[in-house]
């Protein structure tokens, strides 16, 4: 089960890579009716291309799990205390970023040149065997800037909907905290909950549907409690919600990255667009 999750999430997230990747790639190469290229791609990521896509997928669901186990110093001691983790855990500590980067710009090439993905994926390391660094580097700094933005974010709107569910009841359970050690032990509190936004979701709607059964109106101690429940679980929704949309802007963001660095490379080892020679100049600069 949780290789055909990792498979099938990677598959999807691969279509939508492909989809950026002709859009931006048509405007990039001044291609006619660029726009509607994803509509093609859309049909190509499951259908002539949809092996590649597969390809791509169980490799980078792969490299997720591996990632997984190496994305925190608590994972990898966990990971050290199971004998059956070792193997992954230094295959994941050894590629890492990497392997998953090339693999995400072997899906780009193969989008953009038509290939299969196993022909595709030579050519790309060969177009960028001298920005392969570059190429690392500004996928992993995106994603991590992005990350960092989007959990900043989803606190904020977070806070904002427990702030505004307590004006609304007439009560204020964040004056109540303990001053400003109380609201960094909820902030930081609150950063794990929000970092597994589906789960805390299914909390929030199995716990509401249970205290929803009780009678919370005969005691104005009960009705506070209730008051109180109703802004936290505001807060944990809606900054969990805000983490879903964010996170898929995210990879928007950092998928166009990389197409575009994709297409700088390829137009870098045949003749330069002369609207980009500005644009190059201060790239070399």
């Amino acid at each position: 089960w949780v290789l055909q999750y990792y498979w099938v999430t990677a598959f999807f997230q691969n279509i939508n890579t492909m989809m950026i990747t002709a859009n931006l790639a048509g405007w990039f190469f001044k291609e006619d009716d660029y726009t509607s290229f994803w509509v093609q791609a859309l049909t190509w990521s499951v259908g002539v291309q949809a092996g590649g896509n597969a390809m791509c997928a169980g490799i980078t669901g792969f490299l997720e799990y591996l990632l997984s186990k190496v994305s925190t110093p608590l994972k990898i001691v966990f990971a050290m205390l199971n004998p059956l983790e070792w193997i992954f855990l230094c295959i994941g500590l050894a590629l890492k970023t990497v392997a998953l980067t090339f693999t995400k710009f072997a899906l780009i090439a193969m989008t953009i040149q038509g290939k299969t993905f196993c022909a595709a994926a030579p050519e790309a390391l060969n177009i960028l065997r001298d920005r392969l660094g570059q190429a690392v580097i500004t996928d992993y700094i995106g994603k991590r800037v992005m990350a960092w933005c989007t959990y900043f974010l989803a606190l904020a709107v977070a806070f904002a909907a427990w702030a505004w569910a307590d004006s609304a009841q007439d009560i204020d359970i964040l004056d109540k905290l303990g001053g400003a050690a109380g609201l960094t032990f909820l902030t930081l509190l609150f950063a794990i909950v929000i970092s597994y936004p589906l789960m805390a979701i299914v909390f929030v709607v199995l716990v509401e549907q249970f205290v929803s059964t009780i009678d919370w109106t005969g005691d104005r101690g009960l009705w506070e409690i209730r008051a109180g429940m109703n802004s936290i679980f505001a807060a944990i929704f809606m900054g969990c919600v805000t983490q879903f949309l964010l996170d898929f802007i995210s990879g928007i963001v950092v998928t166009a990255m990389d197409v575009l660095l994709f297409c700088i490379a390829v137009e870098d080892s045949n003749n330069k667009q002369d609207r980009f020679a500005d644009l190059y100049n201060n790239m070399k600069e």
